[in-house]
This record gives C-alpha cells, sequence and structure tokens, in this order.
C-alpha cells in the first residue's frame, strides 16, 4: 500500500470506492480496503458499485460490510446503471458522478485507466474527470 501523507492530518477524512460492477472493489483493492479501514477508522467510506441486480447487490452489501468492518463510518450504495451500456450512457453516468463530489474524498480508488472492459473504462474516465484535481491539492508527498 502506498504510504500517503494527507494535508493537516494522518489519515484521510473521506476515501471513495467507485466500482463499476459487484465485486469489481472486493476482487479489485478488497485488501487494500481492509487495511485501509483497520488503519483509519475514523474515516468515513463510501463504497459506490455503480451497476448490479438485486441478488448481486445484496452479495456486494454483505462483502463491502465485511471489508468496513474496522471503520465506524461507511456509507455503502449499490446503483442500477445497465452493465455493458455504460459508453452509451455516458451522460447520466457523468451527472452521477458528480453528484459524488459532495462527499469531498480526500482519496479515490477506482479502475485501472488502461483497463479495456468498457464499463470499467468509463468509469475511469468519468472519475478522472469529475476529480482530476483531487490529488494535486488534497494529498502531498506520497512516498512509494
Amino acid at each position: 500500500m502506498l504510504d500517503l501523507t494527507f494535508k493537516g492530518s494522518e489519515s484521510p477524512s473521506c476515501v471513495l470506492l467507485l466500482g463499476a460492477h459487484c465485486d469489481d472493489l472486493e476482487i479489485g483493492c478488497g485488501g487494500t480496503i481492509l487495511l485501509m479501514a483497520e488503519r483509519w477508522p475514523k474515516t468515513k467510506f463510501v463504497w459506490i458499485t455503480l451497476s448490479s441486480d438485486a441478488k448481486r447487490a445484496r452479495e456486494t452489501h454483505a462483502a463491502a460490510r465485511r471489508l468496513l468492518r474496522g471503520a465506524d463510518d461507511a456509507i455503502i450504495r449499490v446503483e442500477q446503471f445497465r452493465g455493458s451500456y455504460f459508453p452509451y450512457d455516458g451522460a447520466t453516468l457523468k451527472e452521477y458522478i458528480e453528484t459524488l463530489k459532495a462527499y469531498e474524498p480526500d482519496l479515490i480508488l477506482t479502475h485501472y485507466r488502461l483497463d479495456l472492459h468498457q464499463d470499467h473504462r468509463v468509469t475511469n474516465e468519468l472519475t478522472w474527470n469529475t476529480f482530476r484535481n483531487h490529488l494535486d491539492t488534497r494529498i502531498r508527498n506520497p512516498k512509494i
């Protein structure tokens, strides 16, 4: 895990976890989420899964609760955007991701920029577009 120093604090006040589908966050960064929740229990964690059906939503809620069990403040939301159609629903997704600015996240975990899955790629592009200035203004001295 990267050792990050946040301005004015040892821990971020809010971490946004943004995945396109159920199990994307669990598979992509589950260990990191677990470690962050244990290391930063006072941090607000906002877990957003953009696409799901009812059965998978229940699974995602259960997995998120387990991974975030060390955190005092966790928001878990599973939305109903249609999987495999993100490139065609870009304007609606962009409007939704813009609403996530209200959480004022200090750190955002989402899909890898070069992921070829269309929903993952669009999620990454819209996240970078919406939060393009956050890294410069919120984090200082990243130590790898």
